[in-house]
């Protein structure tokens, strides 16, 4: 697969991948040995739904302080899938 070649060949400490689904998760946590990753799913603010991954390399990066932000106009909005139209849900991590 070239996305993990290119993260073999290069090594970054850090990067990101939007729009990961569940499945997609699952496959590139087993993959990425060496490699943690902060975000969340849209729908549930936990796992599940479409997120956006920022991963780093755990042997060159620790996480100080993990947040997460929704953007909408409802203070009840609880995850981004709440409120917001379709073709708007996105997460920013």
């Amino acid at each position: 697969m070239f996305l993990i070649d290119q993260i073999s060949y290069y090594q970054p400490g850090i990067f990101g991948i939007q729009r990961r689904s569940s499945a997609s998760s699952t496959f590139l946590d087993s993959i990425l040995v060496g490699y943690n990753y902060i975000g969340v799913g849209r729908d549930d603010g936990k796992v599940k739904g479409e997120n956006s991954a920022i991963f780093y390399n755990s042997k060159k990066f620790k996480v100080s302080v993990e947040k997460y932000a929704v953007l909408s106009d409802s203070k009840d909005c609880k995850y981004p899938s709440d409120h917001l139209p379709v073709f708007i849900k996105k997460i920013n991590s």
